[in-house]
């Protein structure tokens, strides 16, 4: 009877490690078997990284897995700059990939942002050297848009140009051309507005006929003869009697080449009347 027992106990316990064999075989997959790794990212890692766009300023990570079965490294980090003047934004690295086994995945590296460097060339990847802006110009523009009077005519007596300090730059060696000037009714051509005399005085083509008058806006273009820091200028009206086109509104330009102007560095409204009118930046 003991036997019988002995043998029975032997089988139970030979029935509970057979089951046990079975369940290790079922959930505790031999390490590195993708077959039965986990599901959340086993091969490809969790999440693979977003590309960089050349358009948004984006630099993403690169577009790189997560770990296989046995890994757990994360994706690689990104490294494409973003294209001009675009703010930066971090990009997704990769997730890493789970084991079969319990090994904890490593995170995906953050992406590096979009480099900005307002240089670069419109749908560019890489961002240019930032723009040189000069400091110094060669070439100045007083554009006149209207008339005290309500005319189409400009005139003006003087014009200078300020340097640092607010101090006026010397007119030697500077010449000066207009998109019109009057040398038939009357003497009065571009180079009377820089000869240094307050008594003449530059006026637009007018004639009796007010028909055939140049028509507004009027420009007066200076050439320095040398690149030079320009701080303003001062715009003296004509100084006799008359009022005929005295400028109102005006905007002030420079260059450095006196082809491409830009936007002007200053706008307004001069008053009517004789006084000197300084204009600083």
């Amino acid at each position: 009877m003991r036997h019988n027992s002995r043998r029975h106990a032997a089988a139970w316990r030979a029935s509970l490690i057979a089951a046990a064999l079975v369940a290790c075989s079922v959930y505790d997959a031999p390490e590195g078997d993708s077959s039965n790794a986990s599901s959340s990212g086993a091969v490809n890692g969790d999440s693979a990284g977003e590309q960089g766009s050349s358009t948004s300023g984006v630099g993403g990570g690169s577009v790189s897995n997560g770990g296989t079965a046995d890994s757990s490294s994360g994706g690689s980090a990104g490294s494409e700059p973003g294209s001009a003047g675009k703010s930066p934004s971090a990009g997704r690295g990769g997730g890493g990939g789970n084991s079969g086994t319990a090994v904890v995945p490593d995170a995906g590296g953050a992406g590096a942002g979009g480099m900005v460097d307002a240089g670069g060339d419109a749908g560019s990847d890489a961002g240019g050297a930032p723009p040189i802006v000069p400091t110094t110009f060669r070439y100045v523009k007083l554009v006149a848009l209207t008339e005290q009077s309500g005319h189409v005519w400009s005139s003006v007596a003087e014009l200078q140009v300020l340097t640092t300090g607010s101090k006026p730059l010397s007119s030697s060696g500077w010449t000066i051309k207009a998109d019109s000037e009057e040398t038939s009714t009357e003497t009065a051509p571009a180079t009377n507005a820089i000869d240094g005399k307050s008594t003449t005085y530059w006026h637009t083509h007018w004639t009796w006929d007010a028909a055939a008058d140049a028509p507004l806006p009027h420009n007066l273009i200076v050439d320095l003869g040398a690149a030079a820091v320009v701080t303003g200028f001062t715009y003296l009206p004509r100084q006799d009697s008359k009022t005929n086109g005295r400028i109102k509104d005006w905007a002030f330009y420079v260059s450095s080449n006196g082809t491409s102007w830009g936007s002007p560095v200053k706008t307004g409204s001069f008053p009517s009347g004789t006084a000197l009118q300084t204009v600083t930046f």
